[in-house]
C-alpha cells in the first residue's frame, strides 16, 4: 500500500479556550487533490495549519508521509502557500522570494548552486513570472504576488502542496495558472490540499471535497456526490451539512 501524504486521526484543536476543530479524521493519498470547503469559521484554515504543525493539536495524531509531525525531518517535501504572507509586501525581488523556498534544501550560509538557480527559473516560468523576476514583490499586482508565493512553494519540488485560498480575489488568468500547475503536480504524483473560496474551473481537478462545519467534517467524498448525499442523508454527510449545489457552483463564505 502507498503511504498517505497526510493522515490525521481524531484531531481536535482549541484556540483561546474555544473548540475550533472537533475530532477531524482525514487522509490524503499521493497524487490526490483534496479541496477543503466550508463556511466562515468552519475551521478550514486552522485545519491546514494544524496539519503542517503551525497550530498545535490538543488531541489526535497527524502523520505526513508516514511520520509524525514531531519526528518529520523532510520538510522540504512540503510546499505551503498561506492565505496571506508578509513576504508579498517586502522589498525583496521576486526571484529572491522564490529562491527562499529552496532554503530547506541548502546548507546554511552556502550560496545557491546552479541546480537551485535552475529550479527558481522553472518555478517562475511555471507561474508566468519570468519577465518579473527582477521586480520587487511590492510592484506586482495581487494575483502576481500570489503566483510568486506559489512559485516559492513549487521551487522545492514538493510531494505535498498545501494552498489556502489561492484563487480568492484574483482574475481568471491567475485561476487558469493555478489549475495548470495543480494538473502538472498531480501528474507527477504529488498530493494537493487546497482551501477554496469557490470551486470554479478547478472542479475537474478535485478528487475529493471535504466540507467542514463548526470544526467537524460533514462531507468527505467526490464533488459529484455532494448533492446526492445532501438529499439522501447518506454517505459521509451528516445533519446540518451545507447546501451542496451552492458549494460546487458558487462562492463559499470564508
Amino acid at each position: 500500500m502507498t503511504t498517505p501524504a497526510v493522515q490525521a486521526t481524531g484531531v481536535s484543536v482549541e484556540l483561546g479556550g474555544l473548540p475550533v476543530l472537533r475530532g477531524i479524521t482525514v487522509t490524503v493519498a499521493p497524487g490526490e487533490v483534496v479541496a477543503l470547503l466550508g463556511g466562515n469559521g468552519s475551521g478550514k484554515s486552522t485545519l491546514v495549519r494544524t496539519l503542517l504543525g503551525l497550530v498545535p493539536a490538543q488531541h489526535g495524531t497527524i502523520e505526513l508521509f508516514g511520520q509524525s509531525i514531531a519526528r518529520l525531518r523532510s520538510w522540504a517535501r512540503i510546499g505551503y502557500v498561506p492565505q496571506r504572507s508578509p513576504v508579498s509586501q517586502s522589498g525583496a525581488k521576486v526571484k529572491e522570494a522564490v529562491a527562499a523556498g529552496r532554503l530547506a534544501r541548502r546548507a546554511p550560509f552556502h550560496p545557491p548552486r546552479s541546480a537551485g538557480r535552475e529550479a527558481v527559473a522553472r518555478a517562475l516560468a511555471a507561474v508566468g513570472l519570468t519577465d518579473r523576476s527582477d521586480h520587487r514583490l511590492s510592484e506586482l499586482s495581487g494575483g502576481q504576488q500570489q503566483r510568486a508565493l506559489i512559485a516559492r512553494a513549487l521551487v522545492g519540488d514538493p510531494d505535498l502542496l498545501v494552498l489556502d485560498e489561492p484563487t480568492a480575489g484574483v482574475d481568471l488568468v491567475h485561476q487558469q495558472v493555478v489549475a495548470r500547475i495543480l494538473s502538472d503536480l498531480v501528474g507527477a504524483g504529488s498530493a494537493v490540499v487546497i482551501v477554496l473560496h469557490e470551486v470554479g474551473n478547478l472542479a475537474g481537478l478535485i478528487d475529493r471535497a471535504v466540507v467542514l462545519r463548526e470544526g467537524r467534517i460533514v462531507h468527505d467524498g467526490a464533488l459529484g456526490t455532494l448533492g446526492q448525499a445532501h438529499r439522501q442523508g447518506g454517505g459521509h454527510e451528516h445533519e446540518g451539512a451545507p447546501d451542496a449545489p451552492e458549494l460546487v457552483r458558487g462562492p463559499v463564505e470564508r
